[in-house]
């Protein structure tokens, strides 16, 4: 598994300095949380628009539905 802080693979965070790991994580806890959030929120959506079909009483959502979440996404 390659480093998160320089992406190498040969490399793990605890090689870098804490000055680096410090720099890193207030880097990356923001952009970290707004995809969390991104996620939950298209989680909530997605479970709000599920229907119940069938018999066996499972959820479902319309594909075009899903298609919009992902593309919220990126």
């Amino acid at each position: 598994m390659a480093c998160e802080i320089c992406g190498r693979n040969n490399c793990t965070r605890s090689f870098h300095s804490l000055e680096e790991q410090e720099e890193y994580d207030k880097i990356a806890k923001p952009i970290v949380d707004g995809i969390e959030g991104k996620i939950n929120k298209g989680k909530k959506t997605l479970e709000y628009k599920a229907e119940e079909l069938g018999e066996d009483n499972k959820q479902y959502v319309l594909l075009s539905d899903a298609l919009d979440v992902l593309d919220d996404l990126i």
